[in-house]
């Protein structure tokens, strides 16, 4: 087998969150500035925690406003899905031996009251999450977390994302990259993985 494990990063890769993310963050800053951020704007906070990604779009980082944007984002979670494909991927890879992990800037309290709230959940046997490591992706310290507590050398992790900061971490920390192109309007240019998926279940075909 290629790989012994294989680690996804979750918005944007495991579920389809991008509405309801944009749709709190709006209610957010209509609260806050009284208008909506440009795409450009949000864009800024692509990938990181939701403290440093609210400072980089101009709004207050602290924990109280991170707790009203969860909210927000929470109050359009009925807006969120599990991408088509993905249980069964995750079923079929957890069945062939692999052991199977996330690598997320989501808090933990956003896991618990967000993702955690599907079934597929279930199926990871570590997930790495903002309070886990100081740094964060692009810096492969969450990535070499996940290293450290499964003891698998980076040769035999595949990191399965959908963003530029999931490539920059993989190769940060020596990981095989694989580009998750089936969320909406996905990265066109080519990032240095070693495939571009169109659907999950061709995740099944790099072991």
């Amino acid at each position: 087998m290629r790989y012994t494990d294989v680690v996804f990063d979750i918005d944007g890769t495991l579920i389809d969150s991008t509405r309801a993310i944009r749709a709190g963050l709006d209610d957010l800053a209509l609260e806050l500035v009284g208008r909506r951020l440009t795409p450009q704007e949000a864009a800024l906070g692509n990938g990181l925690p939701a403290g440093p990604a609210l400072e980089r779009m101009g709004l207050p980082g602290d924990e109280g406003t991170q707790e009203r944007w969860i909210r927000n984002l929470l109050a359009h979670w009925d807006e969120v899905v599990v991408f088509d494909g993905v249980p069964e991927v995750l079923a079929g890879l957890a069945r062939s031996g692999v052991r199977l992990g996330a690598v997320t800037a989501e808090t933990r309290s956003e896991m618990e009251r967000g993702f955690a709230t599907f079934d597929v959940s279930r199926l990871l046997a570590h997930v790495v999450v903002a309070e886990d490591t100081e740094r964060h992706k692009p810096d492969p310290e969450p990535l070499e977390s996940y290293l450290a507590w499964s003891g698998a050398e980076a040769g035999d992790v595949l990191y399965v994302g959908d963003g530029l900061v999931d490539a920059e971490c993989a190769r940060a920390a020596g990981v095989d990259f694989a580009l998750a192109a089936w969320r909406p309007r996905p990265l066109r240019r080519g990032v240095g993985e070693v495939a571009r998926l169109e659907e999950p279940r061709q995740v099944l075909e790099l072991l």
